[in-house]
Protein backbone atom coordinates (compact mmCIF):
# COMPACT_ATOMS: atom_id res chain seq x y z
CA UNK A 1 0.00 0.00 0.00
CA UNK A 2 1.40 3.36 -0.62
CA UNK A 3 0.65 5.81 1.69
CA UNK A 4 1.20 9.89 0.79
CA UNK A 5 1.53 12.83 2.94
CA UNK A 6 0.98 16.52 2.85
CA UNK A 7 3.76 18.51 2.26
CA UNK A 8 2.55 21.59 2.31
CA UNK A 9 -0.55 24.06 3.99
CA UNK A 10 -3.93 23.34 3.11
CA UNK A 11 -4.13 26.94 1.33
CA UNK A 12 -1.18 26.12 -0.45
CA UNK A 13 -2.27 22.86 -2.12
CA UNK A 14 -5.76 24.41 -2.93
CA UNK A 15 -3.53 27.44 -4.83
CA UNK A 16 -1.30 24.70 -6.50
CA UNK A 17 -4.51 22.70 -7.30
CA UNK A 18 -7.45 25.35 -7.60
CA UNK A 19 -5.67 29.09 -7.99
CA UNK A 20 -9.18 31.03 -7.74
CA UNK A 21 -10.01 32.71 -4.44
CA UNK A 22 -13.00 30.86 -4.04
CA UNK A 23 -11.17 27.63 -3.93
CA UNK A 24 -10.81 27.49 -0.06
CA UNK A 25 -14.33 28.05 -0.10
CA UNK A 26 -15.34 25.75 -2.79
CA UNK A 27 -13.36 22.48 -1.15
CA UNK A 28 -15.28 23.92 2.29
CA UNK A 29 -12.01 24.32 3.94
CA UNK A 30 -12.39 27.53 5.26
CA UNK A 31 -11.46 27.80 9.02
CA UNK A 32 -15.40 28.19 10.23
CA UNK A 33 -15.92 25.21 8.11
CA UNK A 34 -13.11 23.13 9.87
CA UNK A 35 -14.34 23.73 13.10
CA UNK A 36 -17.45 22.60 12.45
CA UNK A 37 -16.03 19.77 11.15
CA UNK A 38 -14.22 19.29 14.37
CA UNK A 39 -10.49 19.71 12.93
CA UNK A 40 -10.23 22.73 14.27
CA UNK A 41 -10.95 23.76 18.32
CA UNK A 42 -11.49 27.14 17.59
CA UNK A 43 -10.33 29.89 14.96
CA UNK A 44 -7.87 32.84 16.49
CA UNK A 45 -9.21 36.54 15.25
CA UNK A 46 -6.00 37.97 13.34
CA UNK A 47 -5.48 41.90 14.52
CA UNK A 48 -5.49 44.51 11.82
CA UNK A 49 -3.22 43.65 9.10
CA UNK A 50 -2.82 40.01 9.90
CA UNK A 51 -0.30 37.95 13.03
CA UNK A 52 2.55 38.42 9.97
CA UNK A 53 2.37 42.48 9.83
CA UNK A 54 1.68 43.05 14.01
CA UNK A 55 2.62 39.87 16.20
CA UNK A 56 2.95 41.32 19.10
CA UNK A 57 -0.93 41.92 18.75
CA UNK A 58 -1.72 38.41 18.19
CA UNK A 59 0.44 36.90 20.29
CA UNK A 60 -2.12 37.56 23.45
CA UNK A 61 -4.41 35.97 21.26
CA UNK A 62 -3.02 32.68 20.45
CA UNK A 63 -1.79 32.65 24.19
CA UNK A 64 -6.02 33.24 25.41
CA UNK A 65 -6.62 30.17 22.72
CA UNK A 66 -4.33 28.49 24.05
CA UNK A 67 -5.25 28.87 27.86
CA UNK A 68 -9.02 28.50 26.81
CA UNK A 69 -8.78 25.19 25.01
CA UNK A 70 -6.70 23.28 28.28
CA UNK A 71 -9.16 24.62 30.39
CA UNK A 72 -11.79 22.65 28.59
Amino acid sequence: MLLYFLTCSVSGCVYVCVPTPQATEALRITAPELVKFGVMDTVIPEPLGGAHADPLAAFPRIKEAILNTYKE
